[in-house]
């Protein structure tokens, strides 16, 4: 009788019970492990890294190992001022500015695109690219374009109201997601249709403002004003819930595998201090880690979560927390400079490896840092003075990491 319980028991495990084996026989991470788990999103580029930091829920994540040396490889000048992020096609880097730009491995220039025409406004949000192939970015006289693979015109649409955001997102089914400065979020067709907009005056539209998604696709998270983050449900058009008191939050929410949601911020009853907070997919607190650093938040960077469900954040020190909110190390940035600040989003690689770029204020130079799991300097890189950097970085192949310079022509690639 045991034995046939024994059997019983371990068949329901194998098929049934509670847990599943996948299509390879292994068991998937539970979330009471904290493992994380890539999420499939059909609608993007099978590509490294398709969009503003990496994907819809914005982990700055990559699939392959970032640079493991900490020099400079190329730097290459572009033939217009770049104002975004940096995305990755099958074969080439892609950066905005007066234009979408092309670059190749090697660091030159491919392509440069024929719009926006003039005398339209810069593109200044980060593009996307689509499983198709096309590319599409807002600019900030209000136009969403999209070209196609190789830069050639695909359609416009005129929204209205200026886009000075760094993030959009893309949904599911193609649906091109972005804010404007004057509160409104546009959902726009993958054929260039409006299809429908929500404005609140709750929402930021600034250029920090990085949307979100949950894993399911169903809500698309926006940073506020007056609050931390407001969740909206894209079928209803409606917003579900808000949470946190903060003036503006400057870093973009970010979305775990199982949808939890983290936000840097106040919130007068639960966290009126400084905090990483942790919230479920319903709004209510997961857990709070109070931090008590008052550095600006405008200086803080989009953070980051490695496989383990370990987080990451950066202020004017460089924080790791565990997966139930517990810190595991926090490192000093003063290597970097005398008053830094981590501005730059982080970003994390396949060998769990953390990269940042951080500004040292006074004499408005960079370093970039790579960081162990464990807390480690693994090797750090000053720059030359003369560019700015305020962007995500991207990792688009094994064992680099390329930055664009924020308002200046410059791209480069470190190995």
């Amino acid at each position: 009788m045991k034995r046939w319980f024994s059997i019983a028991a371990l068949s329901m495990i194998l098929t049934g019970g509670g847990c599943f084996l996948d299509g390879n026989g292994v068991f998937p991470p539970s979330e009471a492990s904290g493992r994380q788990q890539e999420i499939s999103w059909p609608s993007l580029a099978n590509s490294p890294w398709p969009m503003n930091h990496g994907d819809p829920q914005s982990t700055g994540r990559s699939r392959v190992p970032g640079p493991s040396i900490g020099r400079l490889g190329w730097a290459v000048d572009l033939p217009t001022t770049s104002f975004a992020g940096i995305v990755v096609t099958e074969d080439s880097l892609l950066v905005t500015g007066a234009r979408f730009i092309a670059v190749s491995q090697s660091g030159s220039v491919k392509w440069v695109s024929s719009v926006p025409p003039p005398p339209a406004d810069d593109l200044v949000t980060t593009p996307l690219v689509t499983r198709d192939g096309t590319i599409m970015a807002a600019s900030s006289d209000g136009w969403v374009f999209a070209v196609n693979a190789n830069g050639a015109p695909k359609w416009q649409v005129q929204l209205g109201e200026r886009i000075q955001q760094q993030g959009s997102n893309l949904g599911l089914d193609g649906t091109f997601y972005c804010i404007s400065a004057q509160r409104r979020l546009f959902a726009v067709s993958a054929g260039g249709q409006l299809l429908w907009n929500l404005y609140d005056p709750q929402f930021s539209g600034a250029t920090h403002c990085v949307l979100t998604f949950s894993p399911d696709g169903r809500t698309l998270y926006v940073p506020g004003e007056g609050v931390a983050v407001s969740a909206v449900d894209i079928e209803s058009q409606a917003i579900r819930w808000r949470f946190g008191t903060s003036d503006r939050l400057e870093v973009a929410p970010m979305v775990d595998s199982y949808g939890n949601i983290y936000v840097l911020g106040v919130d007068s009853i639960v966290a009126p201090e400084p905090s990483l907070i942790s919230l479920r997919p319903d709004g209510t607190v997961r857990w709070i880690f109070t931090h008590g650093n008052r550095f600006d938040q405008i200086y803080a960077g989009d953070p980051t979560i490695d496989m383990s469900g370990n987080i990451y954040f950066i202020l004017d020190s460089l924080y790791s927390v565990d997966w139930n909110g517990n810190l595991r190390w926090k490192r000093d940035l003063t290597l970097a400079g005398s008053r830094p600040a981590g501005d730059v989003p982080l970003v994390c690689d396949a060998a769990g490896r953390v990269h940042t770029t951080v500004l040292d204020i006074g004499p408005d130079r960079y370093t970039s840092i790579a960081f162990g799991g464990d807390g480690s300097v693994l090797w750090s890189m000053v720059s030359s003075n003369g560019y700015w950097i305020d962007t995500s970085p991207a990792i688009p192949w094994s064992g680099t990491l390329v930055m664009a310079g924020l308002k200046n022509t410059k791209l480069y690639n470190l190995e």
